[in-house]
């Protein structure tokens, strides 16, 4: 997860060093995401069983190695995603008042399928392989996240 927050750190600089406008930027990606959310989630769930599928294709050809890689990469870009969700969700709330969670939908989906795919290969190469260990902080965090926003207590 520190590697995770070294990224967003990373982003959250070159933000403030170009200086972008956070209210527009967060209304044009809503809007944007108005127009596509559907779209975006049918692709990715259709990408997530493919995925399942190519790894149960792995297994046959007994590339263990590359169902190995396509887990930690699918389980790392998921875990990202759900950390800069929850990150960002507080993040708007306190500097915008603005709901990302009420505002993304059924989008806000899309990482968690990536981590029941992800772990789902991962069942499938070792069913030993103890994912828990790296989705307990990430979920910890999204459903703190989650609650801290649910429940107005960050609401001015």
């Amino acid at each position: 997860m520190f590697f995770h927050l070294l990224i967003l750190g990373f982003a959250c600089g070159v933000a403030v060093i170009n200086q972008v406008d956070l209210l527009l930027a967060y209304q044009q990606f809503i809007d944007w995401l108005a127009v596509n959310h559907v779209t975006i989630c049918g692709q990715f769930l259709v990408a997530m069983v493919g995925l399942v599928f190519l790894a149960l294709l792995l297994e046959r050809l007994r590339a263990f190695s590359l169902m190995r890689l396509v887990a930690r990469l699918l389980l790392e870009l998921s875990l990202l995603a759900a950390t800069t969700i929850s990150l960002s969700a507080l993040f708007f709330q306190l500097a915008l008042e603005r709901n990302l969670w009420h505002d993304l939908r059924s989008a806000v989906l899309v990482p968690f399928l990536g981590m029941l795919a992800a772990v789902t290969i991962y069942y499938l190469f070792d069913f030993n392989y103890q994912c828990r260990y790296r989705l307990a902080p990430v979920l910890l965090l999204t459903a703190t996240s989650m609650g801290l926003l649910a429940s107005g207590l960050l609401s001015f």
